[in-house]
């Protein structure tokens, strides 16, 4: 996992320990690791019943809108634990470290590359068809 996001760390910028605290800190509270490679926003937008996402869409906002690391840390980790503290590490470590030097200013070139699009797109495609609808009007 440490090579990996060396790696994925390399490629965004110099290490920064604060981004590495917070994927050390929101791992802490994986219990269980998903075998199948899903995105954590995927999980979020599973269906809990038939009209309805694991992660309700207010609280999927507030994730994808947090506007510090403390305040993204404590949105994830509310959300993780509404999964079922389940989560693809190594997956779930990339798109902290995206979602960080996102916060820090550093864009991907293609908007579909940055974590918040790639978040969006997750959810509401695993996200109930009745649910994903409502939010169109």
């Amino acid at each position: 996992l440490l090579q990996r996001l060396e790696t994925v760390s390399a490629a965004e910028q110099d290490t920064d320990p604060l981004a590495y605290a917070l994927v050390a800190g929101l791992l802490a509270w994986v219990g269980d690791e998903l075998t199948e490679k899903t995105s954590f926003a995927s999980q979020l937008g599973e269906p809990k019943s038939p009209d309805r996402p694991t992660l309700s869409r207010l609280r999927f906002a507030r994730l994808q809108t947090a506007d510090s690391p403390n305040d993204f840390f404590r949105q994830a980790r509310r959300a993780l634990q509404i999964v079922g503290k389940t989560a693809h590490i190594a997956l779930f470590a990339e798109e902290i470290l995206a979602w960080y030097w996102e916060f820090q200013g550093q864009h991907p070139d293609k908007p579909k590359d940055r974590i918040q699009v790639r978040w969006a797109t997750g959810y509401f495609r695993a996200a109930p068809k009745k649910e994903a609808s409502d939010t169109a009007n």
